[in-house]
């Protein structure tokens, strides 16, 4: 391996862990790569964007206006009651159903983009027919898998694959070159999972399933809902709901204000509050009366003299959160950090400390936990590969200003009252870890701690916060509500997920302004099967999270016209273009005919069809330039001239002279099955793209060298690409359906790891006989 090798694959390294941890946005990643080829010489400047101006990516860009075409007249909502009115409530054939529909549309249209298309339908199907969401949503993922190797337009890779070999100076492929071998492995996936769904397949609650008077029992909303009455000589009353910054003190959300007989939902920030008005409001009653009856409390800054006895046992330490880490997506107060000796001060995100509501804090990749840790370096170490968790020391300056102490006589008597629950003092604005003893010990405050006088309490908190529960007086708390939410037509709920392309994609509610922007409220939110209901502005939201919203229908609308949400509710679609159905069919009838006669390349029969949908008025050209996933266009048009730097730096000779001495070449078998191995697991753990980009030229490479044809072995590497199915994080297909679906990642295993050997070796005994050596 020379320099030039080492260097190619540095970079490549680079962007796969980049990849891998998203710490940089994936098209913004492919785009760097690209650069840093160009500058190391090894893509000549003039060849830097031919991806933008690839037949591949017109190709893809196509497909969109079909995708757009497909909601705007209605044929997806048609589809759904069909389903149901042929099959009614047998599961077997529903979920039949849902794959042949979805493998069909997938080989004409990206597989995240058919997941989303086929979302409601399977919604519809939960509720109508009784089924449990995790027996539908996993099959259709699949089924976009399976179904995109039908033809050239079903998945990325496809489409790479054949420009692959055209840089090579060999045929493309066509569009129905993968036809044959498609058809066999969606017919094979198919029967497999129908056959074990009853056994591999969980069956779970979860969104979508729900009709709507029993969303907010699903949800256990009531549970979460009380009322505060503004009683008379209250500091609250004639102010704004802005201002007194309920959400940030008190962790509750006031939902509607009842004024007398009147009352107003989803109440505005600049409404004036009222002597005798009722908020209802979400959230915890117990925690605010706790919260509340810290009002006279006063913290004390630490003191050297304290915090030095503190530093002489405990040290100051930072925690990275890694991608691998076992503790990702768990709530903070779900970990038991007494066991590791390990006392939590804050959270630290983007270089700013927060210590609010960190126990109900949802632990992401990046996230660091700040902290005091009692114990050895060889402890410290064990606990960093026990958890995939980075450790390391710092000073204690990175958090001294959110310490404090409480005496605990000030809060002797709330004490008592709390029957010697040492809790009383966890809540969202302030949080205890350790507890200072007369006699010099020092421990972590947990559930069996006892308290003596005498004691001081050691706290993280910001005062900025603390400071406003003495403002908010005494409130009047009612543990019950009025049911707000099934009692009238002007407001109601919706279910809805998160897409892949949603801006609101790793950010929080608070941040991107939910309920300014939609006017809707955020009342639940659903991940891996669980409702989280409390401090939901400030979990970040990921792929395939589902929002359970309230508010006026009229706004529904919107909802389904902004492609960040999948509609799972059954709420009325009025299809734009609904007479327009026949222009859309009129549309496939010609790109198909078009292609069968080899009228002109692919890409050019692509647009054509794209630009007759639009002069048909079958979809609207605005509409469709704004919901392309610009994202992954950059991506795959920046992709494809790495395959240039793999051949001018000896790269891909090099990687295909192993993989020929490793394998032989005598038995071109072992080839085929080891290129379609390799790309399903680098399209695992990467992207399908790059797995081709890289592997494509490679097969091309081996074949020369082993004397036979290039097409099976590029063939093996477009198809073994599809198979990822292993985990969620595999495709992101897969990630989409697992909040909705109420998915673990074990789920997948399941299912997808005997589902992928069975399709393995219809890969190596197809491809041979439609594709000879």
């Amino acid at each position: 391996m020379n320099f030039q090798i080492a260097s190619v694959l540095i970079v490549f390294l680079a962007m796969s862990i980049l990849f891998l941890t998203g710490a940089v946005r994936y098209d913004l990643t492919a785009l760097l790569g690209l650069l840093f080829f160009v500058f190391l010489g090894f893509i000549p400047p003039h060849d830097a964007f031919l991806g933008f101006s690839s037949p591949t990516i017109i190709v893809f860009i196509s497909t969109f206006f079909l995708s757009e075409a497909l909601f705007d007249t209605g044929v997806v909502d048609r589809l759904g009651r069909a389903i149901f009115k042929l099959f009614g409530k047998s599961e077997h054939l529903t979920i039949l159903a849902l794959m042949i529909i979805t493998g069909l549309i997938s080989s004409s249209m990206s597989n995240v983009s058919t997941t989303i298309i086929m979302m409601p339908i399977a919604a519809y199907l939960v509720r109508v027919g009784g089924f449990s969401p995790s027996k539908l949503f996993m099959p259709i993922a699949f089924a976009s898998l399976l179904g995109g190797t039908l033809t050239l337009l079903g998945t990325t890779p496809n489409m790479i694959a054949s420009d692959v070999l055209r840089a090579s100076n060999l045929h493309p492929l066509t569009l129905f070159s993968f036809a044959p071998m498609g058809l066999a492995i969606m017919a094979v996936g198919t029967f497999f999972v129908i056959a074990t769904s009853k056994w591999l397949l969980p069956k779970r609650k979860s969104i979508g399933a729900h009709q709507e008077q029993d969303i907010a029992d699903i949800y256990g909303l009531k549970e979460r809902l009380f009322s505060i009455t503004i009683p008379k000589g209250s500091e609250l009353a004639g102010k704004s709901l802005s201002s007194l910054q309920l959400g940030a003190t008190l962790n509750i959300a006031v939902v509607a204000i009842m004024s007398g007989n009147q009352r107003k939902n989803i109440p505005n920030g600049s409404d004036i509050l009222r002597v005798g008005d009722t908020l209802i409001v979400r959230g915890k009653d117990d925690h605010l009366k706790r919260l509340l009856a810290l009002k006279n409390v006063q913290l004390e800054k630490i003191n050297s003299e304290k915090l030095n006895r503190i530093l002489a046992i405990w040290e100051p330490i930072e925690i990275t959160i890694s991608n691998r880490s076992l503790w990702i997506g768990k709530r903070i107060d779900s970990i038991n950090l007494d066991e590791v000796r390990f006392a939590l001060v804050a959270i630290k995100q983007n270089d700013k400390i927060n210590a609010y509501d960190i126990n109900r804090h949802y632990i992401e990749a990046g996230d660091v936990i700040c902290g005091f840790f009692k114990g050895s370096e060889e402890k410290l170490s064990e606990m960093g590969r026990e958890y995939s968790i980075t450790t390391k020391k710092v000073e204690v300056d990175a958090f001294k200003d959110i310490l404090f102490t409480i005496p605990f006589n000030s809060v002797e008597n709330i004490y008592k009252s709390r029957d010697n629950d040492a809790s009383f003092l966890s809540v969202s604005i302030l949080h205890p870890f350790l507890v200072l003893k007369n006699s010099e010990k020092i421990s972590i405050i947990n559930q069996s701690t006892i308290f003596e006088l005498g004691d001081e309490i050691v706290v993280a908190c910001e005062p900025q916060r603390f400071n406003l529960v003495p403002e908010l007086g005494s409130l009047n708390i009612n543990s019950h509500a009025p049911d707000i939410f099934t009692d009238n037509q002007e407001t109601n709920l919706i279910e809805v997920a998160l897409t892949p392309r949603s801006v609101l994609i790793g950010q929080t509610i608070n941040e991107v302004h939910f309920r300014e922007k939609y006017g809707l409220q955020v009342l639940a939110l659903w991940r891996q099967g669980k409702p989280i209901r409390t401090g939901l502005t400030d979990i970040v939201l990921r792929i395939g999270d589902a929002l359970l919203l309230f508010g006026p229908p009229s706004l529904f609308s919107n909802l389904m016209q902004d492609h960040d949400f999948v509609i799972l509710s059954d709420i009325e679609r009025v299809p734009l273009r609904k007479d327009r159905a026949l222009n859309l069919l009129s549309g496939l009838l010609l790109f198909t005919l078009m292609s069968l006669a080899h009228v002109a390349p692919i890409h050019i029969i692509a647009m054509t069809t794209a630009v007759f949908l639009v002069l048909t008025k079958a979809v609207s050209l605005g509409q469709v330039y704004k919901n392309i996933d610009w994202k992954l266009v950059v991506l795959v048009a920046s992709l494809l001239p790495m395959g240039i730097a793999l051949d001018t730096s000896g790269t891909s000779q090099f990687i295909t002279n192993e993989l020929v001495s490793l394998v032989g070449s005598r038995n071109p078998y072992f080839l085929l099955a080891s290129v379609a191995f390799l790309s399903s697991f680098l399209s695992q753990v990467l992207d399908a793209g790059i797995a081709v980009v890289i592997l494509g030229p490679i097969a091309i490479k081996a074949a020369l060298l082993a004397s036979i044809s290039p097409y099976p072995l590029v063939m093996a590497v477009a198809l073994g690409a599809s198979i990822a199915f292993l985990t969620p994080f595999s495709h992101r297909a897969n990630l989409v359906v697992m909040g909705t679906g109420g998915y673990k990642v074990k789920d997948y295993f399941m299912l997808g790891a005997p589902l992928s050997i069975i399709l393995f070796a219809t890969i190596i005994y197809l491809v041979p006989k439609f594709f000879p050596f």
